[in-house]
């Protein structure tokens, strides 16, 4: 019997590895995609640090096997230490390079059924990455960004139940930012976003250290 245990007992830590090996392949293939990758830089203009988190997918569980059509990221900047910009992202594609884009409007969010409405700051922000001769079909990334308080973005990260309504000129798209991981185990924005909280947080405490930013704002 306990021999049968012992094995029982490997073959679920072999299984959960494999299980784990191919959560971290997956959130690799994520980060070399582009999505939910980190970064910080100094302003040139004036020696702002900014730290951001590229946009990352969200889900509806509704939609079991599908992503939806949004991402979420985040933008921080010391000179304004108690904001962040949720950066709203779209990748667009069409036969008519003339009708590729879609306006990223603003967002809702439901916070433990407290809800709060936030405007784009800016409506339009479009990038037309390029034509596809072969498919006939032009590719563009389009975002937006909306200025919530700090506070408001931790409670969404560490929240158990909450939702998010990105609007836009084609309607809206509803998603459950909560969710960690879609079924297949791919990486969702609210991992992201705790990642970039993280790093905020260690970067507000080495600005107040260096008095960059006041203890206030901390």
């Amino acid at each position: 019997m306990v021999k049968k245990i012992r094995i029982l007992f490997v073959v679920s830590m072999i299984f959960s590895g494999i299980l784990s090996g191919c959560v971290g392949v997956v959130d690799m293939a994520s980060l070399v995609g582009g999505f939910g990758v980190i970064s910080e830089k100094v302003s040139t203009f004036d020696g702002a640090t900014i730290v951001e988190v590229s946009p990352q997918f969200v889900h509806d569980p509704r939609h079991t096997w599908k992503f939806n059509t949004y991402k979420l990221g985040a933008r921080w900047n010391s000179k304004s230490p108690e904001q962040v910009a949720l950066i709203m992202s779209f990748t667009s594609s069409s036969d008519n390079v003339d009708f590729v884009y879609t306006e990223l409007m603003g967002l809702d969010i439901n916070l433990n059924g407290q809800q709060y409405s936030f405007v784009a700051e800016n409506l339009f922000d479009y990038e037309r990455e390029g034509w596809n001769s072969n498919l006939n079909t032009a590719y563009s990334e389009i975002q937006s960004s909306a200025i919530i308080p700090l506070k408001i973005l931790k409670n969404m990260a560490t929240a158990t139940d909450c939702k998010i309504r990105i609007h836009s000129n084609d309607g809206y798209e509803d998603a459950l930012f909560s969710m960690e991981r879609r079924p297949g185990g791919q990486k969702l924005a609210v991992l992201s976003i705790r990642e970039f909280l993280a790093n905020v947080e260690k970067k507000r405490q080495i600005l107040a250290i260096n008095g960059s930013i006041s203890s206030a704002d901390r």
